[in-house]
């Protein structure tokens, strides 16, 4: 059984691409792929990871959470859908960006996904009986910071961004300390890489990348192109608002409804706390990184292509 495994990052176009999947997914069943859709995957899998990680050893979980515990723990519940799946199946393809943790954990750490070592070990057990080939995408940091730190929003009470990130130094961050995480904690694993722009440009060599298929005659969804969500002024408007010390249900629907009414737009520009002088050197920072990413052993870095099929 191969299995299929895109880690995301978040904020690099993850949910149109699930969502190309999803709709593909007669498609890709005709050819002998099973897409384990989003939903199902996170909250029998991803979820009871989590959860397992932040509470105590399972007779007290069933005592004090019996809504809550799992009958059985998410590994073995994997093991067992994934041999269901192969009765009929050659290949799954999972895409999952909370496998690398949730946007929250921006406050966590002010690197990327600086914890990440941590959920290493889970997801090395979850696949270790299986030929599996990661895939993971990236950004610029530029771009990148800003973004997931607005999502993080959602589901956070506020920080200022400059808490978080302003105070590391611009060359730390970057995505070099998690890929070798990644390299070194999944040895003998394929991993493969891509940035977010070549996705945006062209989705149909990535998406034939990761699911080995032809898509020339896929619905690549080209009118569900991501777009910033949070305004400048969103943001300011979220970071004066008085609701900051109500329960977390009442925060999320505030900072919604504070998004929608406040849109990105041409005099509403998207949230970017980085001066024009940072920008420029994170994505001078990136540009070095993608290079020395290129020349990683066990990392394959995916680039753009004519359409002669070569790579740039």
């Amino acid at each position: 059984m191969k299995i299929i495994v895109h880690l995301g990052a978040h904020k690099t176009a993850t949910t149109h691409l699930q969502n190309v999947l999803q709709k593909a997914e007669s498609t890709l069943k005709g050819s002998g792929i099973y897409y384990w859709s989003l939903d199902d995957f996170r909250a029998k899998i991803t979820k009871q990871i989590d959860w397992n990680r932040s509470h105590s050893p399972g007779f007290f979980k069933r005592i004090f959470f019996p809504g809550e515990c799992p009958n059985r723990n998410p590994f073995s519940m994997f093991a067992d859908t994934v041999d269901k799946i192969s009765r009929e199946h050659g290949k799954i393809i999972i895409s999952d960006e909370n496998l690398l943790g949730g946007a929250k954990a921006i406050y966590d750490t002010n690197q990327i996904y600086g914890k990440n070592a941590n959920r290493i070990f889970f997801i090395r057990k979850l696949f270790r009986k299986y030929d599996v080939q990661f895939f993971l995408s990236i950004r610029n940091p530029a771009t990148f910071l800003p973004s997931i730190y607005c999502e993080s929003l959602s589901w956070m009470k506020f920080r200022p961004f400059e808490e978080i990130f302003q105070k590391k130094p611009l060359h730390e961050l970057s995505w070099l300390p998690l890929i070798s995480v990644l390299r070194d904690g999944l040895p003998g694993q394929k991993l493969t890489i891509w940035d977010y722009e070549v996705y945006r440009n062209d989705k149909q060599f990535i998406i034939d990348q990761l699911t080995g298929e032809d898509l020339s005659n896929w619905d690549l969804l080209e009118d569900q192109e991501p777009k910033a969500r949070f305004s400048a002024k969103a943001v300011d408007l979220i970071s004066h608002g008085s609701f900051k010390n109500y329960d977390e249900k009442y925060w999320r629907k505030k900072v919604n409804e504070i998004v929608v009414a406040n849109p990105v737009s041409a005099s509403n520009p998207k949230y970017q706390p980085f001066t024009t002088e940072m920008v420029k050197q994170l994505t001078l920072g990136y540009k070095r990184d993608l290079k020395k990413i290129e020349k990683m052993p066990g990392v394959v870095l995916l680039k753009e292509v004519e359409r002669t099929g070569q790579q740039k």
